[in-house]
Formats: C-alpha cells, sequence, structure tokens
C-alpha cells in the first residue's frame, strides 16, 4: 500500500493495481533524468576504464554497426532474440563492468 500512498501505483475496485497515470512534463523529467544519469554512468566509466575495457567496448559497437535492423521487430526486440537487442544488451553490459 506504500506505492499507493506515494501516487505511483493506483487501486482498482476488483481487478488490482495499474501504474499511476504520469503527465507528459512528469515523463520528460523522467526521460531527462534518465539521460543525465546515463551521462554519468559513462563518464565514470571512461574514467575507470582500463584498454581491455576500451577493446571491448569498441568490440560491442561493432556488432551493433553490423546488426541487421530491417529485420528488428516489436516481439524480436522485447524478448532479446534479435541480435540487435543482443548486442545492445552486450554493449551495455559491457560499459557498465567500471561504473
Amino acid at each position: 500500500m506504500r506505492l499507493v500512498s506515494e501516487g505511483l501505483v493506483v487501486l482498482e475496485d476488483h481487478s488490482g493495481f495499474r501504474v499511476a497515470p504520469v503527465s507528459r512534463e512528469e515523463m520528460q523529467d523522467i526521460a531527462n533524468t534518465l539521460l543525465e544519469l546515463e551521462a554519468l554512468a559513462i563518464r565514470m566509466a571512461v574514467k575507470k576504464g582500463d584498454d581491455r575495457w576500451r577493446r571491448t567496448i569498441v568490440a560491442r559497437f561493432h556488432e551493433l554497426e553490423a546488426a541487421d535492423v530491417r529485420r528488428l521487430t516489436a516481439r524480436s526486440i522485447r524478448s532479446g532474440r534479435h541480435a540487435t537487442s543482443r548486442s545492445t544488451n552486450r554493449f551495455y553490459a559491457a560499459s557498465a563492468r567500471h561504473r
């Protein structure tokens, strides 16, 4: 019930909970905050990364470039079964190792 009291979820009679609605301004604020956090994380990773880490990042970047984006579908991205999705996950995992 804490999430309800904080306004993050809404209790629906006889049907459980749902995520509370978010205004356009709130969504923009969330997106901007995420961008700032990602930029900070990358700066920290670059500062702490060694040569091996840098080689891994470059290799993962090339995997992303080589992925066939024409075959992307929403289902394949959500499931993580498409090469681009796997490459993206590997890229982010590699970048996070030295944060």
